[in-house]
């Protein structure tokens, strides 16, 4: 086996592997909690129509953010099944850690939008 294919699989794989598999799972576990909990964070029926789009757009990019974790896990899993049969793997590599990246900017996006509901309700209801 390649040399490089080998470390590819020995620590580029699994450390990707195990990554893209904590990144679901906290990506899940949060929006499950806001999901739960929006009637808590925003008063749901009183909030405003800004705090709950803040909230339905957080939850989207949740969505996609799982949705590119996912690809990126699968991703990953097709490179290092190609190099493990001694075939080119670097461009799934490569796809796999850039979608990887992306899903962080949208999980980042739905914090940051999360959090922003959040805010909005509270300015409001203390003025």
């Amino acid at each position: 086996m390649d040399p490089m294919a080998d470390k590819f699989l020995k620590f580029d794989y699994q450390q990707v592997k195990d990554l893209s598999t904590n990144f679901l799972t906290l990506i899940s576990a949060i929006l499950v909690f806001s999901i739960t909990f929006a009637e808590k964070i925003l008063k749901f029926p009183k909030s405003s129509a800004p705090a709950k789009r803040c909230l339905l757009i957080s939850w989207l990019f949740f969505i996609v953010a799982i949705l590119l974790s996912g690809v990126a896990l699968a991703c990953m899993f097709y490179a290092g099944l190609q190099a493990n049969y001694e075939k080119p793997y670097q461009t799934w590599g490569d796809f796999a850690y850039a979608v990887l990246q992306l899903g962080g900017v949208f999980f980042v996006a739905g914090l940051i939008a999360l959090m922003l509901s959040a805010f909005v309700t509270y300015i409001r209801h203390d003025s």
